[in-house]
């Protein structure tokens, strides 16, 4: 949903993301996939987990979900992420974190670790910050379009007074 935080922001709305490292596909671990070979191994994926996991070559519990959304877009985002990382000098991870954490509304992100070194891993978003520049590259590669009413008036149909939410009658 899209349209979701600016309407979130303009109710005072905390957003609660679910998986903000879409899958794993943020960790980097998917990177060396291009889309076309995700295509062809989805195609031919076992369905056990540990054998998935191993035809991709990827640390996984979870092939068919990531490389179903192994996309150019996401996968654009993802070598951003990865570009970002090597800039500053922390993980993958920690970045598309951070990115996430510094979203005006979102105030706990969901994610999930398998293992404690992830858990780690992740933790270590909270000791630093992004910059505008690092922030407004990934925000411009995952601009996603809100569709109709809300791209009228450049998107901000929600927030600049084109749809009034009423409080009293």
């Amino acid at each position: 949903m899209a349209d979701s935080p600016p309407l979130h922001q303009e109710l005072g709305l905390g957003i609660v993301p679910w998986a903000p490292l879409g899958q794993g596909l943020l960790t980097g671990k998917y990177n060396s996939i291009s889309v076309e070979e995700a295509s062809d191994s989805l195609k031919s994926l076992p369905e056990d987990r540990a054998e998935s996991a191993e035809k991709i070559k990827v640390d996984t519990r979870r092939a068919k979900v990531a490389l179903t959304e192994w996309n150019a877009k996401n996968r654009a985002v993802a070598l951003e992420v990865q570009a970002i990382s090597q800039e500053t000098g922390h993980s993958c991870a920690q970045v598309a974190l951070n990115w996430c954490l510094q979203k005006p509304g979102v105030t706990s992100p969901i994610f999930g670790a398998r293992k404690m070194e992830h858990f780690m891993d992740v933790v270590g978003a909270l000791d630093f910050r992004l910059s505008a520049a690092h922030m407004q590259r990934l925000d411009k590669l995952s601009e996603v379009d809100v569709g109709f009413p809300q791209r009228w008036g450049g998107g901000h149909f929600f927030t600049d007074g084109g749809c009034k939410i009423v409080s009293e009658w």
